[in-house]
């Protein structure tokens, strides 16, 4: 691997991480048979981990994470995970 490349999936490792885990789920949602309450929820507590990310680290560790403002970001990643989980959570019920 090149350096610039091992260089580049550091500076991005908790972006990654988000997306991977959003992937994950959006891939069982695909595959999953019908348990899509499973991958909403993986889904949600991504969007949440990334505001919890977005708020604890710095801006130079973020990565892409770092849209606008810390706390327009965290705003939004907590909103958007907490909605698709409370509803996931009521629609459930």
């Amino acid at each position: 691997m090149p350096p610039h490349a091992a260089r580049w999936i550091k500076e991005q490792a908790y972006f990654l991480l988000v997306l991977a885990i959003l992937l994950a789920g959006f891939g069982n949602l695909l595959i999953g048979g019908g348990h899509w309450q499973r991958s909403t929820a993986v889904m949600g507590c991504a969007m949440v981990l990334a505001a919890a990310l977005r708020v604890l680290l710095p801006n130079a560790r973020v990565g892409f994470l770092a849209v606008r403002g810390k706390w327009l970001d965290t705003g939004a990643y907590l909103v958007s995970g907490v909605l698709v989980l409370a509803l996931d959570i009521r629609l459930h019920h």
